[in-house]
């Protein structure tokens, strides 16, 4: 399996959760492939916040916000972990932002970092959420917590 790309492996076994983290693993694998442009003018990277590396960052944040509200509506036990994760990777993200990476010249550094803490994330994290999910803590079956609603934007 190449670095940036989903398996069923990193399957979870909540619906929403697995769109989301596959969603991510997408955007990765493509968004920074020779050819795919930036926000960049001219063809010269000003090395001044990339618009890749930003569309990463806008993309995770609002995830996060869906999977903690998720978390907090279903009082998920083990959410507190679970934020502390996603924080980290918010950090990272914004790091590789602040740094002025280049999604071009820099983009297997960029995938790397974002795809190692997903996949780990996934295996430590969200598999352990989505279990308790589908044993029906907090949540009835079948019927997706306010958090997850049709509206909310993945």
């Amino acid at each position: 399996m190449p670095d940036g790309c989903w398996s069923n492996d990193l399957t979870s076994g909540a619906r929403q959760v697995d769109a989301a983290n596959e969603s991510l693993f997408f955007r990765i694998s493509h968004l920074f492939k020779p050819g795919v442009e930036c926000k960049r003018r001219g063809g010269y990277c000003p090395h001044d916040g990339c618009s890749k590396v930003s569309a990463v960052l806008r993309f995770v944040t609002r995830n996060v916000a869906v999977e903690t509200r998720l978390m907090a509506e279903t009082g998920y036990p083990a959410a507190a972990a679970h934020n502390r994760a996603h924080d980290e990777l918010l950090a990272a993200v914004r790091d590789l932002f602040e740094r002025c990476l280049c999604g071009d010249e820099d983009n297997g550094m960029i995938q790397t970092v974002v795809t190692a803490w997903a996949k780990d994330h996934v295996q430590r994290h969200d598999k352990p959420l989505s279990a308790w999910l589908a044993a029906g803590q907090g949540i009835t079956p079948g019927a997706p917590p306010a958090a997850l609603s049709a509206s909310t934007p993945l």
